[in-house]
């Protein structure tokens, strides 16, 4: 993944989801007790924006951001 300047982090309070768009794909960047994670933006069991959904709990399934600014 390349790292691109997607807004900052006192945008996305913990507990929060952002619908970012980078090159053309929807990604969802979620903040998890303080640490930043995207994952693809699409649903892929119905395609809907993850972003939109509800944040329950952390599976595990999404890497850091450690770019993000």
């Amino acid at each position: 993944m390349v790292p691109a300047n997607v807004g900052s982090v006192e945008e996305l309070p913990p507990g929060h989801m952002a619908q970012v768009t980078v090159d053309g794909r929807r990604y969802t960047i979620c903040n998890v007790d303080g640490v930043l994670y995207a994952i693809d933006g699409d649903c892929p069991h119905r395609g809907a924006p993850l972003a939109f959904g509800a944040l329950h709990e952390h599976t595990g399934a999404a890497q850091p951001v450690t770019e993000l600014q």
